[in-house]
């Protein structure tokens, strides 16, 4: 089984000097009848003005393009494990370095 999420919108921030951005992603994913699951992402981050400082956590006025893979299993119908990781190819203003989750999923 298949499925896709896009997202859109507008992120504003009441911090000073952070400025407000657009924000759009897509992801999508599938499922086998075994339990094994994956997916796919992108995220693009585009704020209104230039960055106007190096910022490497990223939690500042950033742009960037994410990329994110995944893939879970499920050990039985409502508790499963999960690998994430990210990354990306372009940033400006934040360290971009990559990210990697590992954690327990559940219905």
């Amino acid at each position: 089984m298949g499925w896709a999420k896009a997202t859109g919108g507008l992120v504003v921030s009441s911090g000073e000097g952070i400025d407000p951005a657009a924000e759009a992603s897509f992801r999508a994913g599938a499922s086998t009848s075994f339990g094994l699951e994956g997916d796919v992402g992108v995220i693009v981050h585009a704020p209104f003005a230039d960055p106007r400082f190096i910022d490497v956590t990223g939690v500042g006025n950033t742009r960037y393009v994410g990329v994110g893979l995944g893939i879970g299993y499920w050990i039985t119908a409502n508790w499963g494990v999960r690998l994430d990781l990210g990354f990306a190819p372009f940033a400006e203003s934040n360290a971009a370095t990559p990210s990697i989750g590992v954690g327990v999923q559940s219905h």
